[in-house]
């Protein structure tokens, strides 16, 4: 996704090794996004005007039970965000994956604001961990509450 206000609306990806690259943009609206991308589902990078991502759920729909889903539960990275002035997400999901939202440092710089909203209360919930990786590098972890 390039140039000014690129989107990508109501979608399936089915076992594409990367999702969708909402890099080098500006105002980028990604919504109602399903499916199982085993490598990366989103990379966010180099946005300097607000990106919004809403409705994006990656569950193990295409496979969950042979070497392609263990790869993807070890090496798997649901949202990626770089450098983003300020990105907006709004219900997303992840399950089956390494790592479910991971805030790095690249060349441009690293996420200036990050709002998230969640819609109301369901059966299950959701909880994070934040873990450092490395001096400017934080992983967030996506954990399931029973409640």
């Amino acid at each position: 996704m390039r140039g000014k206000n690129p989107a990508a609306f109501d979608l399936e990806l089915l076992n594409p090794y990367q999702g969708i690259d909402a890099s080098q943009n500006e105002r980028h609206n990604i919504r109602n996004i399903s499916g199982q991308p085993p490598r990366r589902g989103i990379w966010v990078d180099a946005i300097y005007d607000i990106g919004r991502i809403e409705n994006v759920h990656f569950n193990p729909w295409w496979n969950s039970h042979n070497k392609a889903y263990q790869w993807q539960t070890a090496n798997g990275e649901a949202f990626i965000f770089g450098r983003a002035d300020w990105e907006y997400v709004l219900n997303t999901f992840c399950f089956g994956y390494h790592v479910g939202y991971k805030f790095v440092e690249t060349a441009t710089g690293v996420q200036r604001k990050f709002s998230r909203n969640r819609s109301g209360p369901a059966p299950d919930a959701s909880a994070s961990t934040v873990t450092a990786r490395a001096p400017a590098q934080v992983v967030v972890r996506t954990v399931i509450v029973r409640l």
